[in-house]
């Protein structure tokens, strides 16, 4: 069914909305931090470099930083917005790249092949493809190559997106190939890493001395129930977010996602505490209130969770299915809240 000029309309500005992550200022303040000092740490080489007559020196070794969090978690927009900011700066030279993106596939299944992402990401085909058929291989040929490269067009920083998808089911072989992989980078002096993804990038964190090159991580995790602030920021964000929906009169009605404390628990577990999870079942819901030809409402909310919920690995409990099931739920956050009034008295 072909959405009429009016869905297009309303969809269009439903994804015009923009709602930034409690966390967004952290990442940006580690990512700041990490330019600082991976820019620094060349600085300091590039003058040893000159003192030594051009000598071959050890290079300083660089930094890992690690962003991780459940699919949906919102943390590629919100890291999009500090690279977006940092190559639209007007004094850069044309082919000057501070920051570069690499979204890693599951294809990644080697050091070669990680080479060959980022030489693709720098847009040198040519490279990438023959650093996959090269005979006469050499992981430390390459990463000089990517050395110059690098330091011709000012890299500073690259970012893995979705750097869990190439250990998604790894043994530890695989593993400790790609976690050596990521330490010569920042060992020999070629950039620092953000290494983005879910959970399983820990164990990326876990070989070959990478824990020790490792800045604080950045944690886009689910609001727990057992913070108070967690609770606060996820129900800020739903209630944002529905405002925007209004504001925009991609609903004309209120859903009240936050309204009450039981319907606060619905969403809540509807979404496991994932502030992305929301937008995307949202986005599941008006498209099917498009093909229904009705106005976005509950009904159609409790349907796209379901269809969410069962293309999941681990689909979870259904939180629409009667009217105590969320109850536990209800109860943490009605505790949470007696809580939060009794401080502000």
């Amino acid at each position: 069914m072909t959405w009429t000029p009016e869905q297009d309309r309303k969809m269009d500005l439903f994804e015009s909305i923009l709602v930034d992550h409690p966390r967004k200022t952290q990442l940006h303040t580690a990512l700041g931090n990490l330019m600082h000092e991976t820019t620094r740490a060349s600085r300091r080489y590039q003058e040893r470099a000159a003192a030594a007559g051009g000598r071959p020196l050890k290079a300083e070794e660089l930094y890992l930083l690690p962003v991780i969090g459940p699919s949906g978690a919102t943390k590629t927009k919100s890291l999009s917005t500090y690279v977006d900011a940092v190559l639209s700066d007007p004094r850069l030279e044309p082919d000057e790249v501070p920051v570069l993106v690499v979204t890693v596939r599951n294809s990644v299944k080697s050091t070669r092949h990680l080479q060959a992402a980022i030489l693709l990401a720098f847009g040198d085909i040519a490279a990438s493809e023959e650093v996959l058929c090269q005979r006469d291989y050499s992981e430390a040929r390459v990463n000089m190559d990517l050395l110059e490269k690098a330091r011709a067009r000012k890299t500073r920083i690259v970012i893995l997106d979705e750097c869990h998808s190439m250990i998604q089911n790894a043994g530890p072989v695989l593993l400790d190939s790609m976690a050596t992989a990521m330490k010569s980078f920042v060992n020999d002096g070629l950039f620092s890493l953000v290494l983005v993804g879910t959970d399983r990038v820990k164990r990326l964190l876990q070989f070959s001395e990478n824990h020790s090159r490792q800045k604080r991580i950045v944690d886009f995790g689910p609001a727990s129930l057992d913070d108070p602030e967690d609770v606060q920021y996820f129900m800020q964000f739903v209630g944002r977010f529905e405002k925007e929906m209004l504001a925009k009169k991609v609903i004309t009605e209120p859903l009240n996602m936050i309204g009450d404390v039981a319907t606060r628990a619905i969403v809540y577990d509807m979404a496991r505490g994932v502030v992305g999870t929301v937008v995307r079942i949202l986005r599941i819901a008006l498209e099917q209130s498009f093909e229904e030809g009705q106005l976005l409402d509950w009904t159609h909310v409790a349907k796209a969770f379901r269809a969410w919920n069962r293309a999941l690995e681990k689909p979870g409990p259904d939180p629409f299915a009667s009217t105590s099931a969320s109850k536990k739920t209800q109860m943490k956050l009605e505790a949470i809240e007696a809580i939060s009034m009794k401080a502000a008295e």
